[in-house]
């Protein structure tokens, strides 16, 4: 028995030295015993209180030791827990606490298959990592958990093998990786949100790394030019071997304008040699990759497309074709038909003059019906010869101020505004558009010419113009509404209005050739529009309305 642990009182009593001496007479050795006695009982009593002192210090310093352990086990984040042999949680911090929702008195004992999420892990490879780790080989691999509230998440779990009470333990720290489940599954939405829409497009995708020269060619970019998806190698020769070669300084040239910031955008048109030996016309639009803040990334990338063109090539060429033959129609009609015309006309006139005093009054009618019908199928010629030059004879789309197409148009209206003393009205947002300037010019003439001519003969012409900007989907619109107290439309005849030569209203009542409105739809429909009419039925006025797209004057998206 140790008896430096056991505590140990020792009482001393002094007998008087009387008594002593009337019972006996000490001997000298028994005076020499008794000294060592109480010189060792002394000697022991001491020890035993240094020992009991050294006890409760190594008691303090195993508490503090304790603390420091459970302090520092639960200062830590993420989740720890101690694990034995079949899995059964031994010991757990905070951040375990937190991460389950249970305290930690009920999650002591408990297993993986108690925490997991039911049927989002293989249980038995998770024992087997267990088994691994407690055989010195470390471990890693998500898990799917289950708080106490029933919420399901993933985390990601790190294992290593440690001691534990004299005992060898897994040692596991785990972390929420909810977030970044979130951000993967994300990415890979819009990863295949593109490769469905590269596939929708038809496109075939390039990256270009400026800096290694190194260019990704995307499946659909390479089976454009009949290759396969491991034929070509990723650099820009590949793209230099196979662009016509007239075409190839030219095409640098504009990349390098772009990068250089002499260019706003790079979008340009060249053809390639397909595997089999023909020319694939292709075009080619990019933009700078830029980072999530907006900085251009490093190192410096230009991602873009090739769209295979040829179909639009060909149909261009026979749209050339077609309009050549279109153009030497309109010159035949304003030369060669319109010629015999007058001159059916002027001899009529003649003839007319020549024969009047011998002609009775009906003749000279059917004369003056020969002649209108002449000049009237002039008109009519004309009239058609502007229609056929709408998109091919006028000014090229541009940006331009809308505001100020409807002035013009108001300048060349101005003498018949003031002959039939008409108020106009312009109001509402007139925003700068892609657009024919002079195409623009004569839609709002044709238009507002009508309101002024269809009117009723007891009350001057109101006309309102108002213009609005609205956004659809994203898709910013402009419709312009032109109102008036006119003669108006029977609704029944709606359909027939935008049709070539249709008339809704006799030619002795109101003058034309019956193109105008015909003009205005084609017009309307070149840039991207649509327009239509709106009338309660005669004398209750009318409103024409036409809608034309409003992109963003922004010349390239950059890719984030």
């Amino acid at each position: 028995m140790n008896m430096g642990h056991l505590p140990l009182a020792i009482t001393l009593a002094v007998v008087p030295e009387v008594a002593l001496a009337a019972h006996t007479t000490p001997q000298p050795g028994f005076l020499a015993l008794s000294g060592v006695l109480v010189a060792a009982l002394a000697f022991f009593a001491l020890h035993q209180r240094r020992g009991i002192q050294s006890l409760r210090e190594r008691e303090a310093q195993l508490r503090e030791s304790e603390a420091s352990y459970r302090g520092l086990f639960n200062s830590v984040s993420e989740a720890i827990y101690i694990l034995d042999e079949n899995g059964c949680f031994l010991d757990v911090n905070l951040g375990a606490e937190r991460m389950y929702g249970y305290p930690r008195a009920e999650l002591i004992g408990l297993t993986p298959a108690e925490v997991a999420a039911p049927g989002r892990n293989d249980l038995e490879a998770v024992m087997a990592r267990l088994r691994e780790t407690l055989a010195g080989a470390p471990r890693q691999f998500e898990f799917w958990g289950r708080r106490k509230n029933g919420e399901i998440f993933p985390k990601q779990v790190w294992l290593n093998r440690g001691r534990y009470f004299g005992r060898d333990v897994v040692i596991a720290m785990a972390t929420d990786i909810s977030e970044r489940k979130r951000f993967e599954e994300e990415l890979r939405i819009s990863r295949e949100r593109l490769k469905y829409a590269l596939q929708g497009a038809d496109d075939g995708l390039w990256d270009w790394d400026l800096e290694s020269n190194v260019v990704y060619y995307s499946p659909r970019w390479k089976s454009m030019l009949g290759y396969g998806p491991d034929e070509l190698e990723n650099t820009l020769d590949t793209w230099a071997s196979l662009v016509e070669p007239e075409s190839r300084e030219p095409t640098l040239g504009l990349v390098h304008a772009y990068l250089d910031g002499k260019s706003d955008k790079y979008e340009t048109e060249f053809r390639m040699r397909h595997k089999n030996g023909h020319w694939v016309d292709v075009l080619a639009r990019a933009c700078l990759a830029v980072d999530a803040d907006g900085a251009v990334s490093h190192p410096r990338r230009l991602v873009g497309t090739h769209v295979d063109i040829s179909a639009r090539k060909q149909s261009e060429t026979e749209l050339r074709r077609s309009n050549a033959e279109l153009e030497q129609f309109a010159y035949a009609i304003s030369h060669d038909m319109r010629q015999p015309l007058r001159m059916i006309a002027s001899y009529q006139q003649l003839l007319e003059k020549a024969l009047r005093d011998k002609l009775d009054d009906e003749t000279h009618e059917y004369l003056r019906f020969a002649t209108d019908g002449a000049k009237r199928l002039d008109q009519m010629l004309v009239a058609l010869l502007e229609y056929s030059r709408v998109g091919r004879k006028t000014e090229p789309l541009g940006w331009l101020a809308s505001r100020e197409t409807v002035d013009e148009a108001l300048l060349f209206l101005k003498p018949a505004i003031d002959e039939a003393g008409a108020r106009v009205e312009i109001s509402g947002d007139w925003p700068r558009i892609h657009a024919s300037r002079d195409e623009l010019v004569r839609l709002f003439q044709n238009l507002i010419g009508n309101a002024v001519k269809y009117r009723m003969a007891d009350r001057a012409p109101e006309i309102r113009v108002v213009g609005a900007v609205v956004d659809t989907l994203g898709e910013g619109r402009w419709t312009v509404r032109i109102s008036d107290n006119g003669i108006g439309i029977d609704p029944s005849q709606i359909p027939r209005l935008f049709q070539v030569f249709q008339r809704l209203r006799a030619h002795a009542q109101f003058e034309g050739a019956g193109v105008g409105l015909a003009l205005c739809r084609k017009i309307v429909e070149h840039h991207g529009g649509h327009i239509h009419a709106e009338s309660a039925g005669d004398g209750q006025g009318s409103t024409l309305v036409f809608e034309l797209p409003l992109p963003q004057e922004t010349p390239c998206n950059p890719l984030i």
